[in-house]
């Protein structure tokens, strides 16, 4: 497919240098320079790259004065073109005056700000049918020039309501000529930042790759304003995230959506570079990263199965290792055989072997078989001591993860005291930090706590608690992108309606989606049978439940009732262990969490 439309034209502005070199933004030329490749790719938007249809403003020509003759410049071409489809793309600083409340944008020429004010005056004139306004404001931080100007996003709503009023019905259809509308958007809201990464844009980075067709479904051949931004306002928000930045898009689009780029013969999506292990961050990882680096530290990730523990504890050690250059261990209790838990001195001793294991020490002497041979005293005190000899010493402190230690819990003469030492570890690594023990970081990773011990011995009501959270509509929007599947809001209500937000069955159904060409309602319909894709999950929950008769007594109960059902306070804490129900703020009253367990249980 190769087009060349006459009536597309498009002001495309790119601040870059500035008259004060402080103002300058050298990546809005790469921005420009990228987006003009693409709207001139003759098999994409078919823009034709002449001074009669493109007009390209950077460097020493993006002045006040070019930019409003670039727009002067449009006005005349809709005027004499009534089937005139029209791209205005601006990247550069914008800056509110905090007295007047009147936002600028910062041209080449800094010391003659365009009001915005007047720019939207010059915009409401473009008569044009089909009308794309971009502007990406993007502020480095720091930049502040004076005390009374500060930064903050382009006040496009104001914008859009102007051109609202210019806006009427007429409509043709005809690929890129069909469709009536005025579409603004801006990188983003209120008085957050637009930021870059390196060279380019984030907004403008993934604003070409939506162009490209990031945000269509295999078979599509056009891009749409609403394919646009259905990726954006996904993409940009969540990519700003994994910087700790904050950045949410604005969009608005009135009249008919109407196509801006056209995609090849037998397009496809790109590959996804994205494997099955894709972790959407959650919001307590980076307090983890400050946390961890704290002596003393114990945090306590607990969550029902599958909700993404022992992927936060990988993240957390593996940033402690490559960014403060800690050395780390993960012992998994999983690991351990009966034998190990035949008493306390054979689990602590398999313990410290794995500790030793995990940090790779291969010092024959330094064997935890041969030290407890040769030492004399408890089990507690040996495990102790080699600690003190063999793996606390070293330049740099020790992040140490404990992953499914509830499993300990049926064997309680070792739980007892094993958790006892973990939190007389902790206290001491607490409160005093001259000595090896300070060195350590405690991480403990659980489901379900163990009660049988007191309170004030127990490392469960000490240090810090992590607490998962399912994933929002916006977070699996961005997942099912990853997998090249471009969802609108109600494909994603009607996932979260059977499984909630959680963070294994979504990423389980989104990759059977992607592997099989079927659709959701067909892969949800047999979800909560055991032909289904839970089959292995939803019989895990079922055995657990039956080694308590009362237990499943009460969540039946719940299964059936039309309100919350009252429950004991420990029946309600081993089924919101579970992940099978919500409680209300007494943590006594119960529903079923999900549709799917509701619908899987009531069939049993």
């Amino acid at each position: 497919m190769s087009i060349g439309l006459d009536n597309n034209y498009a002001l495309l502005v790119g601040i870059g240098k500035c008259v004060d070199a402080r103002w300058s933004l050298p990546a809005t030329v790469n921005d420009v320079e990228a987006l003009k490749s693409l709207l001139t790719d003759s098999t994409r938007c078919g823009y034709i790259d002449d001074e009669q249809h493109l007009l390209l403003l950077k460097n020493e020509t993006a002045t006040k004065e070019g930019i409003l003759a670039g727009l002067k410049w449009l006005e005349e071409k809709a005027k004499s073109d009534s089937e005139a489809t029209v791209v205005i793309y601006y990247s550069g600083h914008g800056y509110l005056d905090k007295y007047t409340q009147k936002y600028y944008l910062v041209p080449h020429d800094n010391n003659n700000l365009l009001p915005a004010e007047e720019f939207n005056q010059a915009l409401r004139k473009i008569q044009a049918k089909r009308l794309l306004v971009v502007i990406d404001s993007c502020h480095a931080e720091g930049m502040t020039a004076k005390d009374e100007i500060l930064p903050m996003a382009f006040p496009a709503k104001e914008l859009v309501a102007d051109l609202k009023k210019e806006l009427n019905a007429d409509l043709k259809l005809n690929k890129l000529k069909q469709g009536q509308g005025r579409a603004v958007f801006s990188s983003s809201t209120g008085e957050q930042k637009s930021w870059v990464q390196g060279d380019r844009s984030i907004f403008t980075f993934h604003f070409l790759e939506a162009l490209q067709g990031a945000g269509n479904n295999r078979g599509e051949n056009e891009v749409f304003v609403s394919n646009l931004i259905t990726y954006l306002r996904t993409k940009v928000k969540l990519s700003t995230q994994k910087f700790d930045k904050k950045q949410t898009p604005f969009f608005e689009l009135y009249g008919e959506d109407f196509p801006v780029a056209l995609l090849p013969e037998n397009w496809s999506p790109p590959q996804s570079t994205i494997n099955e292990d894709l972790y959407i961050e959650q919001p307590v990882v980076k307090s983890c990263y400050d946390d961890i680096l704290q002596p003393g530290c114990l945090l306590r990730i607990k969550a029902p199965w599958k909700m993404g523990k022992t992927t936060l504890m990988s993240r957390i050690l593996k940033h402690a290792a490559n960014s403060h250059k800690y050395r780390t261990a993960v012992v998994n209790v999983r690991d351990a055989t009966k034998a190990d838990f035949s008493n306390l001195d054979e689990f602590l001793k398999w313990f410290c072997a794995n500790v030793a294991i995990s940090l790779k020490i291969e010092n024959s002497s330094m064997n935890p078989n041969e030290y407890w041979n040769r030492s004399i005293g408890n089990g507690k005190n040996k495990c102790k001591t080699y600690f003190e000899k063999y793996l606390l010493p070293g330049n740099s402190p020790l992040a140490l993860a404990i992953d499914e230690i509830d499993r300990i819990i049926p064997y309680q003469e070792i739980a007892g005291e094993f958790l006892a030492m973990l939190r007389a570890r902790h206290e001491n690594a607490k409160t005093d930090t001259d000595n090896e023990w300070a060195k350590l970081r405690l991480v403990v990773v659980y489901a379900e706590e163990y009660r049988e011990i007191d309170p004030n011995q127990s490392p469960f009501n000490a240090g810090i608690t992590v607490e998962l959270t399912e994933l929002n509509d916006e977070q699996i929007q961005y997942l099912a992108q990853q997998y090249e599947m471009n969802w609108n809001i109600h494909q994603v209500n009607q996932l979260m309606d059977m499984l909630g937000g959680h963070p294994y069955l979504i990423h389980e159904v989104i990759k059977k989606l992607k592997q099989q060409n079927i659709s959701i309602n067909e892969l949800l319909e047999n979800a909560a049978t055991n032909k289904g894709i839970y089959r292995e999950h939803l019989l895990r929950l079922q055995r657990k439940l039956e080694q308590s008769q009362l237990l499943y007594a009460a969540f039946k109960e719940i299964l059936t009732a039309e309100v919350p059902v009252e429950l004991n306070l420990e029946l309600a804490r081993q089924l919101d262990n579970l992940g099978l129900v919500k409680l209300d703020d007494s943590n006594r009253c119960a529903i079923v969490r999900y549709k799917l367990y509701r619908q899987y249980f009531i069939s049993l």
